[in-house]
């Protein structure tokens, strides 16, 4: 019973760090999309 509680946590605990790294990536998208409309306004 101990491992499953143990596991219970890791799972929890890597779904959390997903959940962080997707959220992560998303702003990551945001800011590489300002990026490049900031450069193509600086072309013309």
């Amino acid at each position: 019973m101990d491992l499953g509680v143990a596991s219970k946590i890791e799972l929890q605990r890597a779904k959390l760090s997903v959940k962080q790294q997707s959220k992560r990536l998303e702003f990551e998208k945001e800011k590489y999309q300002q990026f490049i409309e900031m450069q193509s306004y600086q072309l013309t």
